[in-house]
C-alpha cells in the first residue's frame, strides 16, 4: 500500500498544470493527515517537488485557511532558506497575508519582507504579496511606516 507522501510526490512530479494542482488540492481536501504529508514535501523534499508543492499548498490554504495555523511559524522561518524557488516565496507570502502571524516572528517577517522589497531581482508578484502581508504589521509598528512607505514609493528599484 502506498503512503500518502508517496502518492502526493508522484502527483506533484507527474504534471505541472492547474488541472493537476486542483486534483492535488481536492485530494487533500480538509484532511489534516494528507495536508501534513503535503507540508512535509513542501518543507523537506527536493527542489522540484518543493516548487511544485507550493501551488497546491496555496490552493488548500485558500479553501481552508484554518488548517494552516500549525504551519505558519515554520513557513515564516522557511522563507530564510537560501535558494528557495520564487514560487515557494510567492505562495508563502500569499498565504501569510490571510493568516494570524505569531508575534514572536513579526520582526523576522518584517526583515524578510523589507529584503524582498529592496531587492530589484525579486519578482513583482512576490513584492505585492509581501506588501499585503506587511501592511498590518506596519500598522502595529508605526515606527516602520516611513521605511515601508519609502520602499513602496520608489518602484525604480523594482
Amino acid at each position: 500500500m502506498e503512503t500518502t507522501d508517496k502518492i502526493l510526490r508522484e502527483m506533484l512530479l507527474e504534471e505541472h498544470s492547474k488541472t493537476q494542482m486542483l486534483r492535488i488540492a481536492d485530494f487533500i481536501g480538509t484532511d489534516t493527515e494528507k495536508l501534513n504529508a503535503l507540508m512535509n514535501l513542501f518543507f523537506h523534499d527536493e527542489y522540484r517537488v518543493v516548487q511544485r508543492a507550493a501551488w497546491p499548498v496555496n490552493a488548500v490554504a485558500e479553501r481552508s485557511p484554518e488548517l494552516f495555523a500549525p504551519y505558519i511559524s515554520a513557513m515564516i522561518l522557511y522563507l530564510k532558506t537560501p535558494g528557495l524557488h520564487d514560487a515557494v516565496i510567492r505562495n508563502t507570502m500569499r498565504i501569510l497575508q490571510f493568516q494570524p502571524l505569531p508575534e514572536a516572528l513579526h520582526g523576522e517577517l518584517i526583515n524578510l519582507g523589507f529584503e524582498y522589497l529592496e531587492n530589484p531581482k525579486v519578482p513583482v508578484a512576490i513584492k505585492v504579496f509581501t506588501m499585503r502581508t506587511l501592511l498590518p504589521l506596519i500598522r502595529m509598528y508605526p515606527e516602520l511606516k516611513e521605511e515601508f512607505r519609502h520602499l513602496v514609493a520608489h518602484p525604480i528599484q523594482w
